[in-house]
């Protein structure tokens, strides 16, 4: 929507546009009276969505308004917390009079703003308008550059008047990653064609990577006139589905949102398709949405828009490779997975804590992968790993405890392990890594009465304070049976009970019994044949 328009709104037709009807299976984000939203980005750190939006105070003129972001954070897309609102306008600075606009892309661990700042200085500059910069770690504190990155001068086809706010239009930027060029962005952006000058074309500029170096690419030409119908063409966004890109903007006509399709993002016009509006797709009234934006969160996809004086978030269902239709978010979020310790040794207990919201005995899916030989990232079955499949939630924080095994079984080596959410929106962001037992020690024979010419020899080892390495050295095939005792004569445990083939047999014991842990103290292991006993006393340690 123009920036300006909101001068020629009456006072019936603006309360008529903040009562919209939502759309059927929206989540919200309103903001606090006196604002509205207009343009925003939605982003997600850490299980937490982040969205930032031009607000706009409806009770005031236009000029002095859309002077900061705002703000608000979300554990579900339902439940919204407004934080202070960020990079507000700087009097002594470019970005003097407005900002809009925003939009984010992840490097590593810095999150990348580009925004639409707008200069007013008289005789030189009238609602000049120029693509800035911001970056920041944790997405509430933001360090912006001094300069703009991105102008209309560096575009030949498109009109450049800083005193003509009119027809020089150059703002509403969306970067996502150039598919053309890993580690490079592509950018689109709103701009007036010197062709017709007052009519607005989406275009693309592009960068090898660093976001303060941009270059011009193209107008996508499906967004002009001539195709659209509209002399607008505003908030662009665009995204992949089943080997399509999508191009949404919004438009001037009554349905205010439409879009075009291409196997190809920079393709020419004869490489795109014209879609129309959204609403002949949905099969809703769409004539009070504008500013669209899209999220991709895991497996999830979600549609999202300004309607009146809110944002509506909408679940993606797709219903054919070019069409989709909505659904509500599902209220239910694993916020977070994360290890209870790490590393462990295989064979010893291992804790998965889950953190959630709204979904006490909910059901979650759970994924494991494995790092192969090769360095890569491998699905395998929970089950492999002696994890359960799925965890039922607890509360706002569940422990999920199991044994570990390596990954194959038989390894010799580590095995790195991640878990994630079947819909892939929460995964364990550290890996874990099971390590082999070390071999039991061979430590000198510490047991009872018999001569060295004995069939059977019993050797004591420690692998840990609290873990014993037991090990049967036999002659010859025995009937042996080898148990724990306490210093009472109560039998703790069977280890074994049956034939031993001729040679070396290890056990090992983690000072458990039937009845749970045997806890520290004076044990006797003893072992029996037909032919002898032996008996080595032995201390578990805490």
């Amino acid at each position: 929507m123009r920036r300006w328009l909101w001068t020629a709104l009456s006072i019936g037709a603006l309360a008529s546009l903040l009562q919209a009807p939502p759309a059927a299976g929206a989540a919200w984000m309103t903001p606090p009276t006196p604002y509205r939203p207009k343009d925003f980005t939605l982003v997600k750190k850490d299980g937490v969505y982040h969205l930032f939006y031009i607000r706009h105070n409806y009770s005031t003129p236009p000029v002095p308004t859309e002077i900061d972001f705002g703000h608000a954070t979300s554990y579900d897309l339902y439940n919204w917390t407004q934080q202070p609102p960020i990079l507000p306008v700087r009097p002594d600075n470019w970005d003097n009079l407005h900002v809009w606009a925003p939009t984010i892309v992840q490097t590593d661990s810095t999150y990348t703003m580009l925004y639409c700042g707008v200069t007013d200085q008289p005789g030189l500059y009238n609602s000049y308008q120029r693509i800035g910069m911001a970056t920041s770690a944790d997405l509430y504190d933001w360090t912006r550059l001094d300069q703009p990155v991105f102008s209309c001068d560096q575009v030949p086809w498109a009109v450049c008047d800083s005193t003509n706010f009119v027809e020089t239009g150059f703002r509403d930027p969306f970067v996502m990653p150039d598919p053309a060029h890993p580690g490079g962005w592509l950018m689109a952006y709103t701009a007036n064609s010197a062709t017709d000058s007052a009519s607005e074309v989406i275009a693309l500029a592009a960068s090898s990577g660093d976001p303060t170096s941009w270059s011009d690419v193209k107008p996508l030409w499906i967004t002009w006139l001539p195709t659209s119908g509209s002399s607008f063409a505003e908030s662009p966004h665009i995204f992949p589905h089943n080997g399509l890109w999508f191009v949404f903007f919004t438009v001037d006509g009554p349905q205010p949102i439409a879009f075009a399709t291409s196997t190809d993002p920079r393709a020419d016009l004869d490489g795109w398709t014209w879609g129309g509006s959204l609403d002949a797709m949905l099969g809703l009234p769409t004539n009070s949405w504008f500013a669209s934006e899209y999220l991709r969160d895991g497996t999830q996809e979600y549609f999202c828009y300004v309607n009146g004086n809110h944002i509506e978030i909408n679940l993606m269902r797709w219903t054919a490779p070019d069409q989709f239709a909505f659904d509500f978010p599902p209220i239910f979020h694993v916020v977070s997975l994360t290890w209870a310790g790490i590393p462990v040794q295989e064979g010893q207990p291992a804790a998965l804590r889950l953190a959630t919201v709204n979904g006490t005995n909910a059901t979650v899916n759970l994924e494991t992968l494995v790092l192969d030989a090769a360095g890569r990232w491998k699905v395998v079955p929970p089950d492999s790993l002696g994890m359960p499949a799925a965890v039922t939630v607890t509360g706002d924080t569940t422990i999920c405890a199991w044994t570990t095994h390596r990954w194959p079984s038989g390894s010799s080596a580590p095995t790195t392990i991640l878990v994630r959410t079947v819909d892939q929106t929460a995964v364990t962001g550290t890996p874990l890594v099971v390590n082999p037992l070390p071999p039991p020690p061979h430590w000198p024979f510490s047991s009872g009465p018999g001569d060295s010419e004995d069939r059977v020899k019993l050797h004591i080892g420690r692998s840990a304070p609290a873990r014993l390495a037991i090990e049967v050295e036999t002659s010859a095939d025995v009937a042996a049976r080898l148990e724990i005792y306490d210093v009472q004569g109560r039998r703790v445990i069977t280890l074994a009970r049956g034939t031993l083939s001729r040679g070396s047999h290890v056990f090992q014991w983690n000072g458990r019994g039937a009845g749970g842990s045997a806890g520290a103290g004076v044990y006797l292991v003893r072992l029996t044949t037909p032919a002898t006993t032996r008996v080595a006393r032995v201390a578990l340690l805490p």
